[in-house]
């Protein structure tokens, strides 16, 4: 008889439209909106006795005994206003839809999002922006659900052609609700780098010299049904330095220095600087030639 074997298809629809309504009337020259559509559908069967041609991947074989199924839906928006070349503002929707079947089980699940956007360049040398985040998911096979805001805010300036300084704060704070009880989570991360880039130097040609810094603060609350309520928190401060060197067009050699502080910290951690908490330095050279 015919042999059998297992079979895998896999499908992707994807649609996109970008309409400038200012083309038609004058009044909405400074709107842009595109939208996005996708869906994607994977099933998995076996003991398939034929595999339904070159064109086996659009369609649902009936053959054999279905293994999983896989399906995921996305739509997209996204209004663009540019009311100056100095300034754009976005608003950004999505939502995604995932299905999944395995063998006599099945799961789905959900999220839904709201990105708003701001960007303001008033020269060549400045750039200036924020955002703000809202995310909520469904489990949609139970009970319960989550929400995230997620606000940044964010700063660069370039001081001359060789010194570079971005400012960088993000924040994040969600809560998920479940049957079992209530969790919050918080985080606050201001960071930033500083670079320094050097031309035309004898032998090494070029150098550029990278410092990055940052600090994170995480709490985590659980509110467990009939139960007292938990609290944790943890504080990290990073270190990077790396030093990139270009002695010729095709060699480029990176060195990288890592130090990171935590608290809590963990028994075996060093005291650096009269200070408990710091990770084991961690250096990194490269030498990288493309021929």
């Amino acid at each position: 008889g015919p042999g059998r074997y297992e079979q895998y298809s896999s499908t992707v629809m994807q649609g996109d439209i970008r309409l400038a309504p200012g083309t038609w009337i004058p009044a909405l020259q400074p709107f842009t909106l595109y939208t996005s559509v996708q869906h994607t559908e994977s099933a998995g069967r076996r003991d398939v006795t034929e595999s339904g041609g070159l064109f086996a991947a659009f369609f649902t074989c009936a053959e054999g005994k279905q293994r999983s199924r896989n399906v995921s839906d996305w739509y997209e928006g996204r209004l663009e206003w540019r009311p100056s070349a100095e300034l754009l503002y976005s608003v950004t929707g999505r939502s995604r839809k995932f299905f999944s079947e395995q063998l006599s089980s099945s799961s789905k699940r959900q999220f839904h999002e709201v990105i708003q956007r701001i960007d303001w360049r008033p020269d060549g040398r400045s750039l200036y922006g924020a955002q703000f985040q809202y995310r909520q998911d469904d489990p949609g096979s139970s009970p319960g659900h989550a929400r995230t805001y997620n606000p940044q805010i964010w700063a660069e300036r370039r001081f001359s052609r060789l010194l570079l300084l971005r400012l960088t704060l993000n924040s994040s704070s969600s809560t998920t609700q479940t049957p079992n009880g209530t969790s919050r989570s918080f985080s606050l991360d201001p960071s930033g780098y500083l670079t320094l880039s050097l031309d035309e130097l004898p032998v090494l040609r070029r150098m550029e010299l990278r410092y990055d810094a940052g600090y994170r603060y995480n709490r985590y609350e659980t509110t467990p049904f009939l139960a007292p309520v938990a609290m944790t928190s943890s504080m990290i401060f990073s270190n990077k330095l790396y030093l990139d060197l270009y002695p010729h067009p095709v060699l480029f050699v990176r060195f990288r220095y890592f130090l990171r502080w935590r608290n809590p910290s963990d028994p075996v951690y060093y005291r650096i600087l009269g200070i408990n908490g710091w990770e084991q330095p961690d250096a990194q050279l490269q030498i990288i030639m493309q021929l």
